[in-house]
């Protein structure tokens, strides 16, 4: 094909490319003026200056834009807050309205259209003074559409999407939370309980509607930790005032009272507590009465007030169970108030101990000192993990220092923007038998029994427990003398075959694997002393009831590894664990007694 023709073929697609685009800007353009020429009403939304939604049976809420912009309302009750977006987006469906059919001029039975009694209402007005009156009817046959008259003229349809836009109860149209600005986080809260009075009149009760000791909190950003400024300057339960930060932000209000006849019916006169927030947003100061009956709500919920509004709104109970009871329960009760990702290296020293845990580079923990053969990380993992969730049962004041001068146990605490702490324990000087803490933040609380006992470790916690472990693919023989009597097993041809006693035979294979199960590997209770004793008749070890050799060909099949292990004596402060010792490591451990009642009944496959 020539150059000439393929220019041509080229400028004849462009052209039919051109004519087809402009076929389809034409066919939008006809399609936008049809539907302009069918719009009920020609302002825009932001012209709307007046608006009243009138239900049947409901009263009419009417509204009016102030000069920034912003709805007011004005009906049932100057002082309800309006639910701004949703006015916009009245607004906005209002002025889009679409005329789908005229069905009649000026009809003359309205009540054959059920527009003789509106089920809804819509009028209002412009900033050029056009006003209206859109009355919504019955629907028609094809339910798709409203029957509709505007100004009582023409008879039309309006589909039901645009009728359900429109119809908004005032409970949609009102402002249903707690705080203003539910899309920004609180950085501040105050909280006090308020004196109600009581039946019994004592000397010294304060005045009716005043207010307790106020508990303040505060932090810099949404993401950083609470910090509890009032009555002292501590770390704050970061928990307890995330929870009722999080609920008074996002609380939607069940039901509302306009009109209450007295707030004494609701527990707000005066009220039983108020909660002051600051958000993010607009840093204004919210305030939020709270009523309730006998202190504690009913089963219609919890009653609360916003300032400068007249109506009480009905929430959920859950959110009295937030509040703090006291001025020290959003406290940080924590002996770490700090996370322990920042902590770089640990010293833990008592009168007869000291081990120190550091952080490598890439955030791995290690049990540094002391030096041991064989460290449980699990155990450290566990003993950080548990130590990062500590907490005390209660704040303790007047403690001095002189009671931590000698304390049961010191944790020294490195981070990593070299700042450093310190967590003591010590008997309470009014309770020897109680532990306390003084927190890293300066605070003393009580320790409970089992927390105490969790805390106050030594370095051995930190050593395996494991006494015995092998690999069961490299096991050639086993040696065992259970209750006096030997067995000689071992592997040949990939079989396990029992070679002594000669007189007896071993039926089922798994009875071998079972045996191996129940020492591999093989986990102390506790270790009764550290070291391997000279003399093992006092445990029974010199005649035990289980004597296990293992042969291994991991090192070399000219020189194979042997492991033995023996069980002796049930110990007498518990019959459920027996003596025990491993060739593997020093030392005379308790284990469970279960496992001889596994190799018992492993060894009753052996029969004659």
């Amino acid at each position: 094909m020539k150059l000439r023709h393929t220019f041509v073929l080229l400028l004849l697609l462009l052209l039919l490319c051109g004519f087809y685009y402009g076929l389809q800007h034409f066919r939008v353009q006809q399609n936008e003026a049809a539907r302009i020429a069918r719009k009920v009403f020609q302002f825009e939304a932001a012209d709307l200056q007046e608006l009243t939604l009138d239900r049947i049976d409901e009263d009419p809420c009417k509204a009016e834009r102030t000069e920034d912009g912003f709805w007011r309302i004005l009906e049932p009750n100057a002082t309800i807050v309006p639910f701004q977006m949703m006015w916009d987006r009245v607004a906005e469906h209002l002025s889009q309205t679409l005329n789908e059919h005229t069905v009649m001029a000026a009809p003359k039975d309205l009540a054959l259209y059920g527009l003789d009694t509106p089920i809804l209402t819509v009028s209002g007005g412009t900033k050029d003074g056009y006003a209206f009156t859109l009355n919504f009817g019955e629907i028609e046959p094809t339910q798709r559409s409203r029957y509709a008259q505007l100004n009582g003229g023409d008879l039309f349809l309006i589909t039901t999407d645009t009728f359900f836009e429109l119809n908004r109860s005032l409970i949609d149209l009102r402002h249903k939370f707690l705080v203003d600005d539910r899309e920004a986080a609180l950085l501040e809260m105050e909280f006090a309980w308020i004196w109600t009075g009581s039946e019994e009149k004592k000397e010294g009760q304060p005045e009716i509607g005043a207010e307790s000791i106020v508990v303040a909190v505060k932090r810099d950003t949404a993401e950083a930790p609470w910090r509890m400024t009032t009555p002292e300057e501590v770390p704050a339960n970061h928990a307890a005032v995330e929870a009722l930060a999080q609920e008074l932000q996002f609380a939607v209000g069940r039901e509302f009272i306009d009109n209450p006849e007295t707030l004494a019916d609701y527990g707000l006169k005066p009220a039983r507590a108020r909660i002051t927030v600051k958000d993010a947003a607009s840093g204004r100061r919210q305030t939020l009465w709270i009523g309730m009956h006998d202190d504690s709500p009913d089963k219609k919920g919890l009653f609360v007030k916003r300032e400068k509004e007249d109506a009480v709104v009905v929430m959920d109970p859950h959110v009295y169970t937030l509040l703090p009871k006291s001025p020290q329960a959003w406290r940080d009760k924590r002996l770490l108030t700090r996370r322990v990702s920042d902590i770089k290296r640990l010293e833990y020293s008592t009168e007869f101990d000291r081990f120190v845990l550091q952080k490598d580079e890439q955030g791995n923990w290690a049990l540094v000192e002391p030096m041991m053969d064989s460290v449980n990380e699990r155990a450290v993992s566990g003993f950080l993990a548990f130590f990062k969730e500590l907490e005390g049962v209660d704040f303790v004041e007047g403690v001095n220092a002189g009671a931590f001068a000698s304390p049961k146990a010191r944790i020294k605490l490195h981070y990593d923007d070299d700042a450093n702490a310190e967590i003591l324990l010590a008997a309470s000087p009014d309770d020897p038998e109680t532990i306390v803490a003084l927190q890293d933040s300066g605070g003393v609380v009580t320790l409970s029994a089992s927390v105490a006992k969790m805390l106050l470790t030594d370095s051995e916690n930190f050593r395996s427990r494991e006494i015995l472990r092998f690999n069961k693919t490299e096991v050639t023989d086993l040696n065992i003398t259970f209750e006096n009597r030997p067995y000689h097993i071992a592997q040949r041809h990939n079989r396990w075959v029992l070679q002594a006693p000669e007189t007896m035979q071993l039926h089922n294979q798994a009875d071998v694997g079972t045996i191996m199960d129940a020492v591999n590997p093989l986990i102390m209770n506790s270790c009764l002393i550290a070291t391997t004793p000279e003399g093992l008749d006092l445990y029974g070890l010199d005649a035990p009831v289980l004597d296990l050799t293992i042969t291994l060909t991991a090192v070399s099949p000219q020189a194979p590894q042997q492991l033995n292990l023996r069980i002796g004596k049930p110990n007498p402060a518990n019959p459920d664990e027996r003596f025990a010792l491993s060739s593997t490591r020093p030392g005379i451990y308790l284990v469970s007694q279960e496992i001889i009642n596994q190799i018992r009944e492993a060894l009753k496959g052996v029969t004659p």
